[in-house]
């Protein structure tokens, strides 16, 4: 599923970093991010294995076009977690403080169902209840609080 740019606030914890992309993609900024070890890229989160490899959330819509001996190369700069970022919500479910999230279907969403091997992108940030939603029960397309775990791609 595409998204669209979404300027929100994050409250950083951590580096922003940059990564190569791959020149010919797309990303938004808000995409939750992956690192590609057969590419040596960062590209927007589009699967459930991806989650393993997850970098962060991207920090611009315009990645940063830079020449080198091949020609040229682009790259995003991402928020490299521990960060808190809002995220879109794509299923109904009881969500609380510390709630495991993980992904849904596309790179600014997220979901409390986990598919087979699925690895949690991070935890949510107070209650459903607490966002004014009376049993806790979330509502699709709203955006929550998410802390993002810290990536497991790399050992920083």
């Amino acid at each position: 599923m595409a998204t669209t740019p979404k300027n929100t606030k994050y409250r950083v914890a951590q580096d922003v970093l940059d990564f190569q992309i791959d020149p010919t993609g797309t990303f938004n900024e808000g995409d939750l991010m992956y690192w590609d070890a057969a590419s040596y890229i960062a590209k927007p989160l589009d699967s459930i294995s991806a989650a393993s490899y997850m970098l962060g959330i991207s920090q611009g819509t315009n990645p940063v076009t830079h020449t080198n001996s091949q020609g040229f190369s682009k790259s995003v700069s991402i928020y490299v977690g521990p960060v808190t970022a809002k995220l879109v919500c794509k299923e109904t479910g009881a969500y609380y403080f510390g709630t495991p999230a993980y992904y849904s279907t596309d790179a600014q969403g997220f979901t409390t169902v986990s598919g087979s091997g699925a690895v949690p992108i991070g935890v949510m940030q107070g209650s459903a209840k607490e966002r004014g939603v009376g049993s806790g029960t979330t509502v699709v397309g709203q955006e929550y609080e998410i802390l993002l775990r810290k990536s497991y791609a790399f050992n920083y």
